[in-house]
């Protein structure tokens, strides 16, 4: 059975409403069969990766990465739900332009690299799902996550 969700704020006295607003934290990355950290490898560096998401009219976001700032836009196809799973029409960022070591670097990149190319965003009771869902022909590909933690 496919449940259908409404994001908008309005929809708040709905039971099976999970709003995508709030502030969240990065868990996790997981692409294909891989789950791992944010940051792999270089801990002591890293500060939390964050995303804020503001539901007025549109979904603006920004946060913190590995390195820099960034702010914009989530344009969904529409603001209905299938399965607590949304369409992404558009995901408009901009960033700071601050260097760092190439640990870093690399850790920033692929978080860029899934946010810019979602297609999906998910929801899961305090688990916030962005990236790209797997296609199903290969059954340990997973597809492309970054995996937020709802901030309490």
């Amino acid at each position: 059975m496919k449940e259908t969700n409404n994001v908008s704020p309005q929809n708040s006295s709905n039971p099976s409403h999970q709003s995508l607003e709030g502030n969240w934290v990065l868990k996790n990355v997981l692409q294909g069969d891989v789950m791992d950290f944010p940051c792999s490898g270089i801990p002591d560096k890293v500060i939390d990766l964050t995303l804020k998401i503001n539901e007025n009219g549109h979904l603006s976001a920004n946060g913190r990465s590995a390195i820099n700032s960034y702010f914009g836009e989530i344009q969904l196809n529409s603001n209905v739900s299938i399965n607590k799973l949304f369409d992404v029409k558009k995901v408009l960022l901009g960033s700071t332009l601050m260097a760092a070591d190439e640990g870093l670097m690399k850790c920033e990149g692929r978080f860029f690299e899934i946010f810019n190319n979602a297609k999906n965003i998910q929801i899961e009771g305090n688990l916030l799902k962005i990236g790209i869902k797997s296609d199903g022909k290969n059954p340990e590909d997973a597809g492309s996550w970054l995996i937020f933690e709802k901030k309490k």
